[in-house]
């Protein structure tokens, strides 16, 4: 298991988060440095395709990259488990409790995590899990840059990645998915074995330097027996 921190500790590891999530996704929507690049590229003489279309994408993909991972870590961790917004909130409790159904009913750790049929969301209702990141996303990137070529690139690339993240956590609980011999994703799935296994580590689902980053990161590596227990 992750060594228990002291009260001080985990309200600073709080904090960290809460600072650092705000950091990247204001990098992710405003960061000034690709268009001041991509200016002097155009004194340089590189052609303005090249900048304003290829270049542009390249960049916002990365920045609809770091939004989605930013928001999705804070949403799963804050609003889907136990913790002061859901205390707050009888929206966010209500949300808890439905991510606690999926831990702890559809897919507890043991015989039951993963099974032979379709994934089964625990949510009746509106996928809050999505639609909340991806409306915030959204919103911010189009109040701050404008309906522009590169905020459609950004919010389509997004949303695709949205999806692509609610699909490999489905892949995570169905035996016999087409991605079980990928060695990427069976890390991957260990990786969130562990957060069943311990629900305050690894909230994130494609890319775990952000659980890295934040001191939730649970390494499969180093704790290979909770593996086997699970």
């Amino acid at each position: 298991m992750v060594q228990k921190k002291s009260t001080a500790m985990r309200a600073l590891n709080i904090l960290w988060a809460y600072i650092g999530v705000a950091a990247l996704i204001a990098f992710a929507v405003a960061e000034p440095w690709s268009g001041m690049f991509f200016a002097w590229a155009a004194t340089q003489g590189v052609p303005f395709w090249l900048t304003e279309y290829v270049g542009v994408a390249i960049v916002m993909l990365i920045r609809g990259f770091i939004i989605v991972e930013a928001i999705g870590y804070f949403y799963h961790r804050f609003v889907e488990h136990l913790g002061l917004l859901t205390r707050l909130s009888k929206l966010i409790r209500k949300n808890q409790r439905s991510h606690w159904i999926h831990h702890m009913i559809y897919y507890p750790i043991g015989d039951h995590y993963r099974k032979k049929k379709k994934y089964k969301r625990s949510q009746k209702y509106i996928p809050w899990e999505w639609v909340f990141p991806g409306a915030v996303g959204t919103t911010l990137i189009i109040y701050i840059n404008g309906f522009t070529f590169g905020s459609i690139i950004l919010i389509v690339f997004s949303i695709l990645y949205g999806l692509i993240l609610g699909k490999t956590h489905a892949r995570f609980h169905e035996i016999g998915n087409p991605w079980e011999k990928d060695s990427y994703f069976n890390w991957l799935e260990d990786i969130h074995i562990l957060h069943h296994w311990d629900q305050a580590t690894n909230f994130t689902i494609c890319m775990p330097f952000v659980d890295m980053l934040f001191g939730t990161y649970m390494s499969p590596k180093k704790h290979a027996k909770e593996l086997k227990i699970t």
